[in-house]
């Protein structure tokens, strides 16, 4: 858990240095919360500049590789070198030098991009609006300023290209690729092998790669998922402290994350975040299964197994 919360510190770093390169020189935050953010970096910035007299986006650069660097070390000294596509295929990466740890390192940060730009377009549909509601929406969609620039139609091909060539680069560079759950024997005799032909394991190599980099975009949902369970123990801990701000920023986030879901309250308790938990482990427990099977009968239609 402890090592999952320094992972999520360094990309959320490099992330919010990233805005601030993308932001112009002269700007001004309305939102309190990327304000608040931005005067902590700020701050940051003009203790370094002593010691490193580099222009503020030009010390942002460094401070990026500084992370990236430091959350190399993290995982190699855990041998944390496998990226997962949810439970469908784990890619074992080469891990002898360090440059490929730093390498897994901007591998992680491109993969927590594409899924902050995921979020962003599905809670945009989620609410049928682009201007997502709350501070929250608008710090979400301020953490992809670099992509917020484009029409919505390009953000989604951005995030169509950016997940095919994660998924690419990942093929390439991987010692190893397993696909976990093809090694559960969970069918017997003619199911089983068919089940074994509608794999993908055995799809030819483009349709396999097109296949994982959809899985990869609907991984947004798992994420979703285990926000709101961290959101609601969250909540019981500003039930049992009584803290009126984190009660409110815990208002905004369930406002952006309900969409259109009623809001069901029994006496003083709100049961909307575990409606909204119920609809997010639906979403991640179907739709990659669902995609799989359409994307599996797709392949059989046009003979793109390997025989």
């Amino acid at each position: 858990m402890l090592i999952n919360l320094f992972h999520a510190f360094f990309l959320f770093a490099c992330v919010v240095l990233v805005v601030r390169i993308s932001l112009p020189t002269c700007y001004v935050l309305l939102n309190p919360y990327a304000a608040t953010l931005d005067n902590l970096l700020t701050r940051l910035l003009r203790k370094l500049h002593p010691a490193l007299p580099f222009p503020p986006k030009v010390l942002c650069s460094i401070l990026i590789l500084l992370f990236l660097c430091a959350d190399a070390v993290m995982l190699s000294r855990l041998q944390l070198h496998n990226i997962t596509i949810g439970t469908f295929a784990v890619f074992e990466l080469p891990h002898a030098t360090f440059l490929q740890w730093l390498f897994i390192a901007c591998m992680g940060l491109l993969r927590h991009f594409l899924t902050l730009l995921a979020a962003v377009l599905f809670l945009g549909v989620w609410h049928r609006t682009k201007q997502l509601p709350g501070y929250s929406g608008d710090l979400l969609r301020l953490s992809v300023n670099p992509i917020l620039r484009l029409p919505v139609t390009a953000q989604v091909l951005a995030l169509c290209a950016g997940s095919v060539v994660f998924v690419l680069v990942l093929f390439q560079t991987a010692t190893t690729v397993l696909y976990p759950l093809e090694t559960l024997n969970i069918f017997q005799g003619a199911v089983a092998e068919k089940a074994a032909k509608l794999s993908i394991s055995n799809l030819v190599f483009p349709f396999k790669w097109l296949v994982l980099s959809g899985l990869s975009i609907l991984e947004i949902f798992a994420e979703l998922h285990g926000f709101t369970v961290t959101l609601i123990f969250f909540a019981l801990l500003s039930l049992l402290t009584r803290s009126k701000g984190l009660t409110y920023f815990l208002d905004d986030v369930f406002r952006l994350l309900r969409g259109p879901l009623p809001e069901i309250r029994i006496g003083m308790v709100c049961l909307t975040p575990l409606l909204t938990l119920f609809v997010f482990f639906l979403l991640c427990g179907f739709l990659p299964l669902i995609f799989v099977w359409v994307m599996s009968m797709i392949a059989s239609l046009v003979g793109a197994y390997v025989v």
